[in-house]
């Protein structure tokens, strides 16, 4: 199944033993409008893009603390890659 994730294989929800499912894995480089080509991904990124433009300029200490988690996200999940290594 990862062969083909994105842009042909965007998102799924995986039943059966928990210890058959595939890893959830964030990808930094994914790009699901390459999958979905109506239109929806973009409408969606665009709001995303409000909500963070707004919460930059309005919320600044939330933003601070959603990039400082999506910081340690990528960078735990780099540590435990290079651990393998």
């Amino acid at each position: 199944m990862n062969t083909v994730r994105p842009p042909d294989y965007w998102n799924f929800f995986e039943d059966g033993p928990e210890d058959l499912r595939v890893s959830h894995v964030l990808r930094y480089n994914a790009r699901p409008q390459e999958c979905y080509k109506d239109g929806r991904i973009e409408a969606i990124l665009d709001n995303l893009e409000k909500i963070g433009h707004n919460l930059e300029s309005y919320e600044d200490a939330k933003w601070k603390l959603l990039l400082k988690y999506t910081l340690e996200i990528f960078t735990k999940e780099d540590d435990e890659y290079k651990a393998k290594l």
